[in-house]
């Protein structure tokens, strides 16, 4: 009896402690996913166009910065009602990030339009992996009268005197030529239309492309880290649309 006795406390030891053990292993691995979902949504930047005039030829492009290397993601609208649905089948080129961790596609969301799933106000998107675990969030808003909108990608720049923003423009006047201002620390607003490529004059959508080396004014140290304003005006200096671009160290 007593060694039978003595069997079952022993029994009873070793599933006690293999339970607690089995439950300090599950707390574990679910702290380490927070950590990764904490760090995931942290680190990859997304950003898209700010804002769209809301028709049967709508198009969203995004872009992403920050992401694994050949790292494929998925775009998730957010509608009305708070259901997410999956864009992937509407988006080209496909997201995939490139060597550097960057990538870029375009929405043609009239479908969505002519459907009223999409209607005036402000719409939120969320940036995941293949299983659908959230990486990033970006916003799009949609308004009925076509406006001049500029944006740049990959919205944040490393800073160092190679750097390059790419700045983008939507919704402006079939050729009209535009002046960008960059807005300095001490408030003072400088044209650098002088090293632009190519020179940004609307096609005949309305949209332009631009590109700027500002690796001299890394050298000057007229850019620090930080975040930065550029304000897009026509060749009077008549403000049209606004973006930001982030310069960071890493």
């Amino acid at each position: 009896m007593k060694r039978l006795f003595y069997i079952f406390l022993v029994s009873m030891f070793v599933w006690a402690f293999a339970g607690c053990a089995g439950s300090a292993d599950n707390n574990k691995g679910a702290s380490k996913a927070s950590v990764g979902e904490s760090a995931g949504s942290l680190s990859p930047i997304v950003a898209a166009t700010p804002k769209v005039a809301l028709s049967k030829k709508a198009v969203v492009q995004f872009s992403g910065k920050g992401f694994k290397a050949g790292q494929e993601v998925t775009i998730l609208f957010k509608g009305d009602d708070g259901v997410m649905s999956d864009i992937g089948y509407a988006l080209k080129p496909k997201p995939v990030a490139d060597e550097k961790g960057n990538w870029k596609t375009t929405w043609k969301c009239g479908r969505f339009v002519k459907k009223k799933l999409i209607k005036e106000g402000t719409y939120s998107f969320e940036i995941t992996d293949k299983e659908y675990e959230a990486l990033a969030k970006t916003k799009v808003k949609f308004v009925k009268k076509s406006v001049p909108t500029a944006f740049v990608t990959p919205p944040e720049v490393k800073l160092s005197k190679k750097a390059v923003v790419e700045f983008n423009g939507k919704g402006f006047k079939a050729g009209q030529e535009v002046s960008i201002l960059f807005i300095g620390d001490d408030g003072v607003r400088s044209d650098i239309g002088y090293a632009l490529k190519a020179k940004p004059v609307a096609d005949a959508k309305g949209n332009w492309k631009t590109t700027w080396k500002c690796g001299r004014f890394v050298k000057k140290k007229l850019i620090k880290e930080g975040t930065y304003s550029f304000e897009i005006t026509d060749k009077e200096y008549k403000a049209l649309a606004k973006t930001k671009v982030n310069f960071v160290k890493k």
